[in-house]
């Protein structure tokens, strides 16, 4: 059994989640985390041993994997602008430089280390991203771990698909016993009602989220000034959820999200299962759901009405994918090989969500809003 195991990323809604299941099956942790991260008091209480330092800072690296036997790399930079007052202010060129560095060198500092200084390394399990294939533009359905990965347009995709190349690198050359855990998009309880989170389910179904998005378009059709016609008329009748519809094919908009507590399920089996070395398994939510389902049991339990309308084809370019989604990510790989057990569909996410707005205990760390990386000046 591995004694002491070193989280990057400690203090992010998967490492927090992370540590309080390694902690209660007896795990020593040591947490990298930023100096002066605000958010490291959320995790003291379960007694871990504080490293900060630097991913992108190979002294750093070095010094966090001593002494233990077994690495969980979740440590990443993923800009959001709308959480991040740092990211806000940066340039696309500074953002672009920022991820690559943390996520892609601090890797590659990482691995290097757990080579040079974590002899006898057990397990180097790697959290990369569904955004690697990418999900919004599948070749086939559901995306399984054969799908080719072509990420686009983001950087911190791309990265995360040079990482896995590294990961699986350092597995070849050293017989480094590594796992790389494609992550499904994950949402927490504090977020997923959330009207003013850009990411959240709730901000996503609202009418003023399709509305505002048709009006920024600067070439609009006949069809799309007649959505904005009826959506302003719905808009101004008070808060209301929509059921988009895709025109190509009368489908509604489908997604496929993962609890924060299955991903911890499969982490925690890719560190375990000796099955597991040398693999790559997609950890997503049980079954895929359509936002007809989820805005129904939203508008049910939130006393919220709805409408439904077939978006028009203009519509997919302000979102920021390009298309409207419809997509669904395996599994099968990880239940197969690694006994993976995914228990909470979106349906019961949102039930989650309900019953932590009022403030009742979940048995989730919601998210802890870790401090983002300095600026490259630093």
């Amino acid at each position: 059994m591995f004694v002491k195991v070193l989280v990057t990323g400690a203090t992010g809604r998967v490492g927090g989640n992370l540590i309080k299941e390694l902690t209660e099956k007896g795990y020593e942790i040591k947490a990298f985390t930023l100096p002066g991260d605000r958010a490291e008091e959320k995790i003291l209480k379960f007694g871990v041993e504080l490293c900060e330092g630097d991913l992108r800072k190979s002294d750093d690296c070095a010094r966090a994997c001593r002494d233990i036997d077994a690495i969980i790399h979740l440590g990443a930079y993923f800009p959001q602008s709308g959480l991040d007052k740092e990211t806000a202010e940066r340039t696309a060129e500074e953002i672009t430089r920022i991820t690559f560095d943390v996520n892609v060198l601090g890797t590659f500092n990482l691995l290097e280390a757990s080579v040079r200084y974590c002899k006898g390394c057990k397990k180097f399990v790697f959290a990369s991203s569904e955004g690697v294939y990418p999900e919004w533009l599948p070749v086939y359905l559901p995306i399984d771990e054969r799908h080719p990965c072509r990420p686009t347009g983001h950087m911190y995709l791309i990265s995360k698909l040079l990482g896995e190349n590294l990961v699986l690198g350092y597995h070849r050359q050293y017989g480094l016993p590594v796992v790389i855990c494609r992550f499904g998009s994950i949402i927490g309880a504090g977020e997923i009602l959330d009207p003013h989170y850009n990411n959240s389910l709730y901000h996503f179904s609202h009418v003023n989220f399709w509305l505002s998005g048709l009006k920024q378009l600067k070439k609009k059709s006949e069809e799309a000034e007649r959505a904005i016609e009826r959506l302003e008329k719905e808009a101004k009748d008070g808060e209301k959820l929509i059921i988009p519809y895709r025109k190509t094919d009368g489908k509604p908009l489908q997604r496929h999200l993962v609890d924060v507590r299955d991903i911890v399920q499969g982490v925690l089996l890719a560190l375990e299962k000796n099955e597991a070395i040398g693999e790559v398994f997609n950890l997503s939510g049980p079954l895929p759901s359509d936002l007809e389902e989820l805005v129904l049991h939203m508008s049910k339990m939130l006393g919220v009405a709805y409408i439904k309308m077939v978006m028009p084809e203009d519509v997919s370019r302000f979102l920021w994918t390009g298309v409207i989604p419809y997509y669904a990510i395996s599994s099968e790989k990880a239940r197969y090989l690694l006994g993976y057990k995914p228990r909470y569909t979106m349906i019961d996410m949102v039930d989650s969500a309900i019953a932590f707005q009022k403030g009742e205990d979940i048995g989730v760390l919601e998210r802890l809003q870790p401090r983002m990386p300095p600026g490259l000046s630093d």
